[in-house]
């Protein structure tokens, strides 16, 4: 199983994937920095996320079962970003 990293506006996130399929993106730094093709593509299209730029995400998927459910863990992105946006918004007006 390879693994990365991804540092972002809500903080590390951990990617794992098997067999040319994401499995798992946890929040936390969990170690590994495999240089694969499908990591470097989904930062990307994180990357995209987080300016604002996609709404969705086009990578091939295998969850495993231990782990959230893609809608929950997209949800939970959103609001992590809204709450980073909202902490920078309100450190500008200092």
């Amino acid at each position: 199983m390879e693994q990365a990293v991804i540092y972002s506006p809500v903080g590390p996130l951990t990617l794992f994937a098997e067999d040319d399929f994401l499995t798992a993106l946890v929040y936390g730094d969990y170690g590994g920095y495999d240089d694969i093709p499908l990591f470097r593509e989904a930062r990307r299209q994180l990357d995209e996320y987080f300016d604002g730029q996609r709404q969705a995400f086009h990578l091939p998927l295998r969850p495993e079962q231990k782990f959230p459910s893609l809608a929950a863990m997209q949800a939970e992105i959103r609001r992590n970003a809204q709450q980073a946006e909202a902490y920078f918004a309100a450190q500008e007006k200092k």
